[in-house]
């Protein structure tokens, strides 16, 4: 019997909107129909890299929120300004414990719009010091 070792690279978790969200929306303009894209980096685990697309510039998404769960608690909120790069990233690695679940969430915000609701996007649960079924 011949054994191999593997070594990944990257690992990422990915939730990929249905198609109904991916239409072209650009042509719309319409944010409250528009989710962001993310994915979660967990090569270095326990550290965890979230990173998004930003909204096309023609939308006027001026921020984005960012918030972390651990066991569907709150555990940290973070604001983060548009900026030209396709994408934002954002490594949370504070207070991890030897195991847990944690999820991210992103949501645009409109300084126009005070008061419209856009969608979030969720990203699946990850365990980190463990392998999930």
């Amino acid at each position: 019997m011949v054994l191999f070792r593997v070594k990944i690279l990257s690992a990422y978790f990915v939730h990929v909107p249905c198609f109904f969200w991916i239409v072209d929306l650009t042509s719309k303009k319409d944010l409250t129909q528009w989710i962001p894209f993310q994915y979660v980096d967990v090569s270095e685990s326990p550290s965890l890299t979230v990173k998004w697309l930003q909204a096309p510039q023609s939308f006027g998404v001026t921020k984005y929120e960012l918030k972390v769960y651990g066991r569907d608690e709150l555990k940290e909120t973070k604001v983060f300004s548009s900026t030209n790069e396709e994408e934002l990233s954002y490594t949370y690695s504070e207070d991890f414990p030897m195991y847990g679940e944690y999820r991210f969430e992103v949501r645009l915000h409109n300084d126009s719009c005070k008061n419209c609701t856009y969608l979030k996007s969720e990203s699946p649960v990850i365990n980190v010091g463990k392998y999930s079924d």
